[in-house]
């Protein structure tokens, strides 16, 4: 019960990030994906639309390379189980900012996609990652993937 309620209240939270946005010292991420090349975080400031579905950034950070993070801006409908990517942006280590494009309509989620990560984390409720805690801004969620990423080439 108390699970679920995190969750109600996690769909119901203050509003989400303009499309696309920086990651924000004042936000704090939830992790929800983590693998030996990137670590995903969902802003949890989130918005409920009138249609039900749900408005979001992840923030994606790779482990290397020339982009030093992504933010994308989606949506989520638990009902319908349809997913959208409304925009993205790209930033390179000096904070250039790179737009990518998204998608034109919501498409059903599949399998091992962002999409199906946010489903089960969102609508079915199930946290990834229970022991871990919500993280207070963009320069802490960098430091700790790192971390997060070593320990998974470890297993």
């Amino acid at each position: 019960m108390t699970r679920a309620l995190f969750f109600c209240a996690f769909c119901l939270a203050v509003p989400a990030l303009t499309a696309p946005g920086r990651a924000q010292e004042d936000h704090y991420y939830s992790l929800i994906s983590v693998d030996t090349t990137n670590a995903e975080f969902a802003d949890d400031n989130a918005k409920r639309a009138a249609d039900g579905s749900i408005r979001l950034s992840i923030l994606r950070v790779p482990q290397s390379g020339p982009i030093a993070y992504t933010i994308t801006q989606v949506t989520l409908n638990c009902a319908s189980l349809k997913n959208q990517i409304i925009s993205a942006a790209d930033y390179s280590s000096d904070g250039k900012q790179t737009p990518q494009p998204g998608e034109g309509e919501a498409t059903a989620i599949k399998p091992g996609t962002l999409g199906d990560v946010l489903k089960h984390y969102i609508c079915d409720g199930l946290d990834p990652y229970p022991r871990s805690k919500s993280i207070k801004g963009l320069q802490a969620a960098l430091s700790k993937t790192q971390d997060l990423i070593a320990a998974e080439k470890n297993k």
